[in-house]
C-alpha cells in the first residue's frame, strides 16, 4: 500500500523521496556547529519518515535542536543552535502572503460602537484631573494634609525602587543565554517584524484588533511588545 501511495504522489508532483548520505549530511551538521555566523540549516530534500529520523538523531547527537514542519511535499526539516518553535511562519508551504479579515454587518457595527463609546485620551485626562482637584480639596486641614503628603512620598519613593527593581531583573534577564536564545526565535516571527507599527497603533488607538496565522506572535509578542517598552522606560506599574 505504502509504495502504491508513493506512486501516486509522484505522478501527482511530488517530491521523489531520495536516499539518504549519512556521512554527507553528518559533515554538514559539524559544519553548522563550527561555524560560529550560522545559526540553522533547512533540509527541505525528501528523504522519507526513516531519513528524516536519522538526520534527527544526527542533529541531537552533535547537541543541535531539530523539529520538522509541515508534511508531504511542505515537508522541512530544521537544525538549529537555538530552541525551535512549534510553527515557522517562513516553512508553511500553504501559508498566503496576505490575509483578509471577512466582518459581518453585525460584527462590524459592534467595532464601530466600541471605538465610538470608548473615551478619548482628553476625556480620561479631564476625568482624573477633577477627582485629584476633588481630593486635595477636601485635604487642605493641618495633620491631614501632612499625613497625606508623607503617604505621597512613601508611595513615590516605592514606586521608584520598584521600577529600578523591575529594570535590573530585566536586564540580568535578557544577559542570560537562554533568553537571547528566544529573542533570536523571536525575531523570525512575523510579528516582530512589524513591532514599532503594532505599537504605534496600540499609542493610537483604544481598541485594536490584530488578525494573523496560528504562531504568527500576534497573541504572546504584542503584550511582550508594550511590556518592554514600559520597562525601557521605567515604568512598572504596566506590571
Amino acid at each position: 500500500w505504502r509504495n502504491a501511495k508513493l506512486a501516486e504522489m509522484r505522478k501527482k508532483g511530488g517530491r521523489n523521496q531520495i536516499e539518504l548520505d549519512r556521512e554527507a549530511m553528518r559533515r554538514r551538521m559539524e559544519d553548522l556547529v563550527n561555524d560560529p555566523h550560522a545559526e540553522e540549516i533547512v533540509v527541505r530534500e525528501n528523504y522519507g519518515r526513516d531519513g528524516a529520523a536519522e538526520i534527527g538523531a544526527i542533529a541531537r547527537g552533535l547537541r543541535l535542536h531539530f523539529r520538522q514542519y509541515g508534511k508531504g511535499t511542505n515537508t522541512a526539516l530544521v537544525a538549529s543552535k537555538v530552541p525551535l518553535p512549534d510553527y515557522r511562519a517562513d516553512l508553511d508551504g500553504r501559508r498566503r502572503a496576505e490575509h483578509e479579515v471577512d466582518m459581518s454587518a453585525e460584527t462590524m457595527a459592534i467595532v464601530a460602537r466600541a471605538l465610538r463609546d470608548s473615551p478619548s485620551v482628553e476625556d480620561l485626562s479631564a476625568n482624573l484631573g477633577s477627582l485629584t482637584h476633588a481630593s486635595q480639596s477636601k485635604r487642605q486641614r493641618g495633620d491631614r494634609e501632612t499625613r497625606s503628603r508623607v503617604e505621597a512620598s512613601r508611595l513615590l519613593r516605592r514606586d521608584a525602587a520598584a521600577d529600578a527593581a523591575a529594570r535590573t531583573a530585566e536586564l540580568e534577564r535578557r544577559a542570560s543565554p537562554h533568553v537571547a536564545a528566544r529573542r533570536a526565535q523571536r525575531a523570525r516571527l512575523p510579528a516582530f517584524e512589524r513591532r514599532d507599527e503594532l505599537l504605534a497603533a496600540v499609542d493610537a488607538t483604544n481598541v485594536l484588533v490584530v488578525s494573523g496565522e496560528t504562531g504568527c506572535g500576534k497573541t504572546t509578542q504584542l503584550p511582550q511588545f508594550v511590556l518592554e517598552r514600559a520597562l525601557a522606560a521605567g515604568d512598572a506599574s504596566v506590571t
